[in-house]
């Protein structure tokens, strides 16, 4: 993808999820299990795709909790997310 957005001279913006599940609406749906780990290591890759000039990465969504995307504080996972973005944006894992 980044390759062909070169080609193009079209900007490319990597994303990362904490997880995903739409099976409310789709009991068919494959499912993302939500975990604090594949979100860091997606960030991680997704830090490598980084565009020099715009520095911009796309997380799939904040609050999505009926996808179970959200990455907002709860009272069961606290501030995991929050604490892997932080962390992966500012270096410090």
């Amino acid at each position: 993808m980044e390759r062909s957005c070169s080609k193009k001279k079209q900007k490319f913006i990597p994303a990362a999820i904490p997880g995903f599940n739409k099976t409310i609406f789709d009991p068919d749906a494959p499912i993302l299990p939500r975990s604090p780990n594949r979100f860091r290591d997606q960030l991680e890759i997704a830090k490598e795709y980084l565009d020099d000039e715009l520095l911009v990465l796309f997380v799939t969504t904040f609050n999505g909790w009926e996808e179970e995307t959200y990455i907002e504080p709860t009272k069961e996972e606290k501030f995991q997310y929050l604490n892997v973005l932080r962390n992966k944006v500012l270096g410090k894992n």
